[in-house]
């Protein structure tokens, strides 16, 4: 491993001809978007190191600074997914998951050498894995990567669950420490041996996927393990409800709710494991200006914490999983409003450089203090957000399906999406907002559309060739 980290520092910077491998958005009212969609490809490309016969290295890696980073590398094939046979985002993936150790311990980065410090960001590389095998159709992507995200569950599963012993020797609830944006607060004294909303609800969502991963990849024990993990965790947040407070939250013996109040609960809605009724009211706190309804959505902790800063915390990585969980929730249009709220203020910051930041106020609708130009983090949201949010399409490659929830009445759509072996061209004409769309399509090889229109939806086979379609949504 040493050997093959050192080698990092040996691989030259490198730009390709990445555009023929990139999706094209189509958003008529909203070129601007486009532009800082293409910059985030750019902003990720300059960071692209291509391999050149280095021993056992991928043919190419995303390393900022030449510096691959565990949470950082998941972040990035969360997006980079869309464009996944020009971005590396698969490789880098499956790179920094070689830095999970045989006790699932990850190294928070390394430039060369294996680091010292833990990786304790929010876990989402099931999720990345996942999101990756659904767009590429490859099998190998859920057999390669299982092993190292299931070692890296049973690691975060034994953190998360292992109770906080104080100094009078009272074992209290785990406290979930995501630094620098979330440090935990006292634990109260009558919290001792109770469950953490937030740890349940991360421990859920990365259930969940690895559940589907195991499935793909054909391991039928690993999938009953973790599908039965999934039912566990999605019935023991869905108890941490409390009503009173409408928040997912651990409980004190005197049975009151004793946690801190963040979104990190409201991820246990990733993958859709939650009741629909359940994830309809914990989802309802976004709207709530004194909580995390800010000028600039959605910061980790609310408006009415102690910590929240006005001026940061609106991060793009909390920002998609909170719209990820909407959609998964199967509210499109709230999820499509949120992204488009963000995307107006990345919009008004970005300058004429298109510049990108990995940190927002949410009340300044500008860049925090410290953040400076240039972040990859913000491609979840001008790339990932703005594609399954606001387009509102997804892909399901191993079943060959895209979906398309279809609001807008701009023209827009995607030109060379790639998933699977298929190359597609989509594009809905401009109309009127109570007109039937029509919808232009091209496609390499026959796929299936499942389109969703005013509350309607309809399943068309297209072969392969060009084709225009006015769907009759009529009973």
């Amino acid at each position: 491993m040493l050997s093959l980290l050192a080698a990092l520092a040996l691989l030259p910077s490198v730009q390709l001809g990445w555009k023929a491998g990139t999706p094209e958005p189509i958003l008529d009212g909203n070129p601007r978007w486009v532009d800082l969609y293409w910059k985030s490809w750019e902003n990720l490309h300059a960071a692209v190191i291509e391999n050149e016969g280095l021993g056992p290295l991928p043919s190419g890696i995303v390393a900022p600074g030449k510096v691959v980073s565990f949470d950082g590398s998941m972040a990035i094939a969360l997006w980079g997914r869309w464009a996944w046979r020009a971005s590396y985002a698969r490789q880098t993936l499956e790179f920094a998951l070689l830095l999970v150790d045989n006790g699932g311990r990850a190294g928070k980065e390394t430039n060369g050498a294996l680091s010292t410090s833990e990786a304790v960001g929010i876990p989402m590389s099931s999720l990345a894995a996942w999101r990756l095998y659904t767009i590429s159709g490859e099998q190998d992507v859920a057999k390669r990567t299982l092993p190292a995200l299931i070692r890296r569950h049973a690691y975060i599963a034994t953190q998360y669950s292992a109770p906080v012993v104080s100094e009078d020797g009272k074992k209290k609830a785990p406290r979930i420490v995501i630094p620098p944006d979330f440090s935990p607060l006292p634990a109260p004294e009558d919290f001792e041996g109770q469950a953490s909303a937030d740890a349940v609800a991360l421990e859920l969502q990365d259930a969940v996927f690895l559940r589907n991963l195991a499935k793909a990849a054909g391991e039928r024990d690993a999938e009953r393990v973790f599908g039965k993990l999934s039912e566990s965790g999605a019935a023991t947040l869905a108890g941490l409800w409390d009503p009173k407070s409408r928040a997912f939250a651990g409980r004190g013996t005197d049975g009151e709710p004793s946690e801190r109040r963040s979104l990190l609960p409201l991820f246990g809605i990733l993958g859709g494991e939650l009741s629909a009724s359940v994830s309809a009211d914990a989802l309802a706190a976004l709207g709530d200006p004194r909580l995390f309804y800010r000028r600039t959505l959605y910061p980790l902790v609310p408006r009415s914490d102690g910590e929240f800063s006005a001026s940061s915390g609106a991060k793009p990585l909390y920002t998609y999983l909170t719209i990820r969980a909407l959609l998964d929730a199967g509210q499109t249009k709230q999820a499509a409003r949120a992204a488009e709220s963000v995307l107006r203020v990345y919009e008004a910051a970005a300058g004429k450089e298109n510049a990108l930041f990995a940190d927002y106020g949410p009340d300044t609708r500008a860049p925090a203090p410290n953040a400076t130009p240039g972040s990859l983090a913000a491609g979840l949201i001008t790339v990932s957000a703005l594609i399954e949010a606001v387009i509102g399409m997804d892909v399901d490659a191993p079943n060959n399906t895209v979906t398309w929830n279809l609001r807008r009445t701009d023209r827009h759509g995607l030109h060379n999406l790639l998933f699977g072996a298929n190359a597609v061209d989509l594009e809905a004409a401009a109309r009127k907002d109570d007109e039937p769309p029509t919808l232009t399509v091209t496609c390499r090889e026959p796929f299936t559309l499942v389109l969703t229109w005013d509350g309607k939806t309809i399943k068309k086979r297209f072969d392969a060739g060009n084709h225009e379609w006015r769907p009759d949504f009529r009973p």
